[in-house]
């Protein structure tokens, strides 16, 4: 918008257009992208299974704990009677849209394998009960399978669940990086017009580093539904801990081919 054009990387940088209003601003232009992002240096949600500062941690006798490690983390702990913790916005914030590129990723650890944990990590809709079969009824999430520990990707809209075997299993004690984005259908080469959907899991706490896609189930999204980051974990014996370091999600707020208004 302005006669300076952004390009000196020692001094600054910019994603804006030069007839953009904010083509000067030596920085990246985050507001074209609705964000969530906790890497958990502090913590401020509930502490036991309670909704606090607009965070909902769920299952009975479940306990949340900041705990010191390098890069900040969570401990989000099932009670030795319900086995079971889940953790998320008590608000849905972000809705999956066709047109509207969409981002997510967690840096995540489960504690063991031996009581048949499972986790689940992803935006989907608001529940209390996410391990209960037919509460997630939208939005796209990783999974684990009881005992293996194998990973799966999933995408669901309106009850209806797409999902797909990455081929890896995590490792207990040790990090998982789990990223997936959603192209919403603006990319040419999209096989269908809701898009594709890209995943990659990385890290010591998967058995190898995969990455793969595939087309959005057809339909998707359900356009009224709010969903909102959300990771559980579950196991049938034993205290399960999962151990988050690392909770990011984006939106495009403009279609990425959208005519630009200047």
């Amino acid at each position: 918008m302005l006669d300076n054009r952004v390009t000196r990387n020692q001094f600054g940088q910019t994603n804006a257009r030069d007839t953009e209003f904010f083509s000067d601003l030596p920085v990246q232009d985050f507001t074209k992208l609705h964000e969530y992002f906790d890497d958990f240096d502090y913590y401020t949600g509930p502490v036991t299974a309670t909704t606090t500062n607009g965070y909902v941690l769920s299952g009975t006798g479940a306990t949340a704990a900041f705990v010191g490690l390098d890069g900040g983390a969570v401990n989000i702990i099932g009670a030795t009677t319900g086995f079971i913790a889940t953790w998320q916005r008590g608000t849905g914030t972000f809705q999956l849209a066709n047109g509207f590129r969409t981002w997510f990723r967690a840096l995540l650890a489960i504690d063991t394998l031996s009581n048949s944990e499972q986790i689940l990590a992803g935006l989907y809709n608001i529940t209390t009960t996410p391990f209960t079969a037919g509460q997630i009824t939208d939005g796209i999430w990783f999974s684990t399978a009881t005992g293996t520990g194998e990973i799966s990707i999933n995408a669901a809209q309106n009850g209806t669940v797409t999902t797909v075997d990455t081929g890896q299993t995590l490792v207990a004690a040790a990090q998982a990086d789990l990223k997936w984005a959603w192209t919403a259908g603006v990319y040419p080469s999209d096989p269908a017009a809701n898009g594709r959907i890209l995943w990659e899991i990385t890290g010591a706490g998967v058995s190898a580093n995969a990455r793969g896609s595939f087309a959005a189930p057809a339909s998707f999204p359900k356009a009224a539904t709010l969903v909102t980051p959300s990771v559980g974990i579950k196991a049938t014996a034993a205290t399960p801990t999962l151990t988050l370091d690392l909770l990011f999600a984006a939106k495009e707020r403009v279609n990425v081919n959208a005519t630009p208004a200047f």
